[in-house]
C-alpha cells in the first residue's frame, strides 16, 4: 500500500518489470509477466516497466503523474524513446 501524500519521486526504485504497489496479481501471474517482459525487451530493445497502485497519489492527473514517474524511474533511452510505463 502507498502512503497518503507519498509523490512519483518518492515510490521506491523499480526492482523488476512489473511493480505490484496495489497487490493485484498473484505471485504466479507476477512472475510470469515478468519473464514475458523482459523476453519482449531482449528480442525488441523497449524497456517496458508495469505499475499498479491504488490510487494516484495526492489525487494528482494521471497523465502528469504517469510522465514524472516514467523520468524518475528512468525507463527507456532518451536516444531511442524506447520506453513504456503502464499504469493501472
Amino acid at each position: 500500500m502507498i502512503p497518503f501524500g507519498l509523490i512519483a519521486q518518492d515510490l521506491p526504485k523499480p526492482k523488476n518489470s512489473v511493480n505490484d504497489f496495489a497487490n493485484i496479481i498473484s505471485n504466479i501471474e507476477e512472475s510470469q509477466l515478468n519473464k514475458s517482459i523482459i523476453d519482449y525487451q531482449n528480442s525488441s530493445g523497449m524497456e517496458i516497466c508495469v505499475l499498479t497502485l491504488e490510487t494516484i497519489p495526492n489525487d494528482e492527473d494521471i497523465f502528469d503523474f504517469s510522465v514524472k514517474q516514467f523520468k524518475n524511474w528512468g525507463i527507456g533511452k532518451a536516444s531511442s524513446d524506447n520506453g513504456i510505463i503502464i499504469i493501472y
